[in-house]
């Protein structure tokens, strides 16, 4: 495998997981209070956009 492709899956996957770890701890700490849940979507917006950055960025250095 290639190893600059693994490593964006590790980063990929790696997030994800630190992302809902995080919104765990969130939803045990405080319901009430929405400001924690907007920073978690924007997290998770910027997340998802670097990751597909990274993914087509990938793509057109192999092709």
């Amino acid at each position: 495998m290639d190893p600059l492709l693994a490593f964006m899956l590790l980063f990929f996957f790696g997030g994800w997981l630190v992302l809902i770890l995080i919104k765990k701890k969130i939803d045990k700490r405080e319901s009430s209070n929405p400001e924690p849940v907007v920073r978690w979507i924007m997290a998770v917006t910027g997340w998802g956009v670097i990751s597909l950055f990274l993914v087509s960025w990938w793509f057109n250095k192999t092709m």
